[in-house]
């Protein structure tokens, strides 16, 4: 009985090896797992809450796409990644959050007052932006009228610090290089805009966002 023990360790231990080093033989501190989900809170006076859109067995529920492409910019031509997590609800309604972001691991800035990259028409090329339903918004009315003064849905990043910890890349069934998966965490503020007067510059509505994705590639995409 003891020879099948220690038989059994040692194989569970070979197997713990093979899932923890790359392809050269390193330690990889941070694997891979094969659940693709985004996970975040915000902070602010608009939208106050933590939110996780996973991928979900129930068909239509969620969509969690990946890609991996080449862009122009001032800059040169850049290896991008980009991934959208959308989660739909009842009567139309659905959060989202898309990320586009260096093809690389490592910390960087994301957002649209972060010097950088940008593409034919001055947007950043490296961006990300938050999506909610209706009932997570909370009515802003700064002049008491009644109305909502927010001008708009999307909660944008304006500098959001991203780490990505893994990415690994593939090649889909055409031959060309797509996102095989990908691994990371973000901080920083996003914003609303908000209506102060027909001559009046808007009011910027910052929120805290911070959080956690993956994304690995499905067999279906």
């Amino acid at each position: 009985m003891k020879s099948i023990n220690f038989t059994l360790i040692a194989l569970l231990a070979i197997f713990s090896n093979s899932c923890t080093k790359t392809e050269d033989g390193e330690n990889n501190p941070d694997p891979m797992g094969n659940e693709s989900f985004v996970e975040f809170s915000v902070m602010g006076n608009v939208v106050n809450g933590t939110y996780k859109i996973p991928l979900v067995e129930k068909e239509g529920s969620t969509t969690i796409l990946g890609h991996m492409y080449k862009e122009d910019s001032n800059e040169g031509v850049l290896d991008v990644a980009s991934v959208y997590f959308t989660q739909f609800g009842d009567n139309y309604q659905y959060r989202e959050v898309k990320m586009v972001l260096p093809a690389h691991t490592g910390s960087f800035e994301v957002g649209e007052s972060v010097a950088g990259p940008s593409g034919t028409y001055g947007n950043p090329i490296f961006d990300a932006g938050f999506l909610f339903e209706d009932d997570d918004y909370i009515l802003y009315d700064s002049d008491n009228d009644g109305d909502d003064d927010r001008l708009q849905d999307l909660l944008q990043a304006k500098t959001l610090s991203v780490t990505v910890t893994n990415i690994e890349e593939t090649t889909n069934s055409l031959g060309i290089k797509t996102l095989a998966s990908i691994k990371g965490t973000f901080e920083g503020v996003a914003y609303f805009e908000a209506f102060t007067g027909p001559y009046t510059a808007p009011q910027i509505l910052t929120h805290t966002v911070s959080g956690k994705f993956q994304y690995f590639k499905s067999e279906e995409e």
